[in-house]
């Protein structure tokens, strides 16, 4: 059974932009993002990658 995790990051100095290219320099997919989506306290920007184990991971921060 696949399952959804979220991690989000309190840090706004690790802007999406450089998460993605950390992503893309180690050959991790993208499913989708970044995308603006509500979060239990107030709006995200999140990207969504997949695990060895194709669970999906959405990497988050509050905006």
């Amino acid at each position: 059974m696949q399952r959804r995790r979220c991690l989000v990051h309190r840090i706004y100095v690790l802007l999406i932009g450089n998460v993605i290219a950390r992503l893309e320099k180690l050959n991790i997919r993208i499913e989708f993002g970044p995308v603006i989506i509500p979060g239990a306290v107030g709006q995200m920007e999140s990207i969504f990658i997949r695990d060895p184990d194709q669970n999906l991971i959405e990497l988050a921060y509050y905006l």
